[in-house]
């Protein structure tokens, strides 16, 4: 019985007495038969339709390409400049492997700081820079074998806030470079290897312009096995009853140590870099890859006891505060490698042997 009132469902909108009820649907109002809004004459939505219309293709132009030739010039000279600082700035790491054929090939990945300075260049191609964002971090604890690790996500954000690419990675104890790191080590290096995948969602392709391959050097170094040069030895496990085991030799005793000061005095940089990498910039020898070290410099009459020595003699030229840039500047005004050279062929010339062999 009609009392001249009526209580609207919360759910449903009255329409005409002729009709069924219209049901709201997500993006507006609903047809009566609750699918699409029925389309007016010439395929144009009715009045009340809220969806948005399928946008019209895009036809090719002279104009829009015009536009895409101007972004890739941008984006070539951008990569052009990015290479140069990339290679002076040693923000890549090199490495080589032999194909199926015998022949030897390289690749060259870059490091985090490389993605990041792609990232704050960015700009002019891409409208605005792009940075790193850490969301969160956590503690891994493996229930059934007890591995442990660090993972974290980073997402790639412009100035804007718009998102722009985002990464999850992992830093295990399992894996033998970090076995016996401490906890903020793994915490960082899980960090970094995000923030690289994250960044290179947005700007591989301009990496890729620049001449390097796209997977970041701390994903290869997750790879590669270079235990046999670039770490610090583990301490031998003392023996039953409390008898520390046989000491090692005194030239492995100065590995360790050069290896475990520079943990000490660039913790940051070597757990991003490698051990490697960072002696072999610390003696400004002219390739940082793996064998670097004994090629370079062992197999031509240096030791770890000096290296441990101009390591520290780079350090203390340095300063305690300077980054990386400046510490990389004042390595290659030392020359540990142009002045070991220098005097290995002046024994040469000399006909005698000035410097121990390792």
């Amino acid at each position: 019985m009609d009392n001249g009132t009526s209580t609207p469902d919360s759910n449903v909108a009255a329409s005409g007495s002729d009709g069924p009820p219209i049901i709201p649907g997500e993006h507006g109002l609903a047809s009566p038969t609750g699918g699409p809004p029925a389309a007016a004459p010439g395929g144009q939505p009715n009045e009340g339709d809220t969806r948005l219309a399928a946008p019209a293709p895009i036809q090719p132009s002279i104009a829009t390409a015009k536009v895409a030739a101007d972004q890739l010039s941008n984006a070539r000279a951008l990569a052009a400049m990015l290479a140069g600082v990339i290679k002076e700035r040693n923000l890549f790491l090199t490495i080589k492997y032999k194909q199926r054929d015998g022949s030897i090939k390289e690749s060259h990945h870059v490091y985090f700081e490389g993605w990041t300075t792609t990232g704050a260049l960015c700009g002019p191609v891409l409208g605005e820079s792009i940075f790193p964002i850490n969301v969160w971090t956590r503690r891994l604890v493996h229930a059934r074998d007890g591995i442990e690790g660090w993972e974290a996500r980073v997402e790639a954000r412009g100035y804007s806030g718009a998102l722009v690419g985002a990464a999850e990675a992992m830093c295990l104890r399992a894996e033998s470079r970090w076995a016996g790191s401490p906890e903020y080590q793994l915490r960082s290096m899980a960090q970094t290897r995000a923030g690289s995948k994250a960044l290179r969602i947005a700007l591989g392709w301009i990496i890729s312009l620049a001449g390097f391959d796209t997977t970041p050097a701390e994903e290869m170094q997750f790879e590669r096995h270079d235990e046999d040069e670039g770490q610090p030895r583990r301490k031998p496990p003392a023996k039953k009853g409390g008898k520390a085991a046989p000491k090692k030799d005194s030239e492995a005793q100065a590995k360790d140590q050069a290896l475990g000061l520079l943990m000490s005095m660039w913790p940051n940089w070597v757990e991003a870099a490698g051990p490697v990498a960072v002696m072999a910039t610390v003696l400004n020898l002219p390739h940082k890859s793996r064998g670097s070290i004994k090629r370079y410099w062992l197999d031509v009459g240096g030791t770890w006891g000096q290296a441990k020595a101009i390591a520290a003699e780079v350090k203390r030229k340095a300063g305690e505060d300077a980054d990386m840039a400046r510490t990389i500047e004042v390595a290659q005004e030392v020359d540990a490698y142009g002045k070991m050279t220098a005097a290995k062929d002046t024994a040469d010339e000399a006909g005698q042997q000035t410097l121990p062999m390792p």
